[in-house]
């Protein structure tokens, strides 16, 4: 499959029907950290992305990919994400497509809202491996 043809793919289409930004921040607020949109309540000059900034879209994309539907599939102004971000609501499923509750579990502490207190990679790899028995491949050393 081509790079190109991914984008016909009827689960991109679904996801970015009516989708459109007027915001000259990069990037989609429905997957951004808070600190990356406010980033003076952080005591940020600016935005920087981080491991944290990148496990909190982790929690994100699990959710997307498990319901089909982005976060905060039930808005389509920035301005309604923007507000339920910074009040630390965190995305939710679809009712009758929530998450296992080992996932959602993991969704959770990557949304958590001071990004020092999210997990790191290596220890949400390491809690999948225990959740959901999954067979330890790796090609590097830690």
């Amino acid at each position: 499959m081509s790079s190109m043809e991914i984008f016909e793919e009827p689960i991109f289409l679904s996801i970015t029907e009516g989708a459109y930004t007027t915001s000259s921040r990069p990037g989609s607020p429905r997957w951004m950290a808070a600190e990356l949109l406010f980033p003076e309540r952080f005591d940020m000059v600016g935005t920087r992305r981080t491991c944290a900034t990148d496990i909190y879209a982790y929690g994100c994309v699990c959710i997307e990919l498990h319901t089909g539907l982005a976060p905060f599939y039930d808005l389509n102004a920035d301005s309604g994400i923007l507000v339920r971000i910074l009040s630390g609501v965190n995305p939710q499923p679809p009712p009758g497509k929530e998450l296992p509750p080992k996932m959602w579990n993991i969704a959770e502490k990557c949304w958590r809202m001071a990004p020092e207190t999210r997990p790191k990679a290596k220890n949400i790899v390491k809690e999948c491996h225990r959740s959901f028995n999954l067979a330890q491949v790796s090609n590097r050393a830690d």
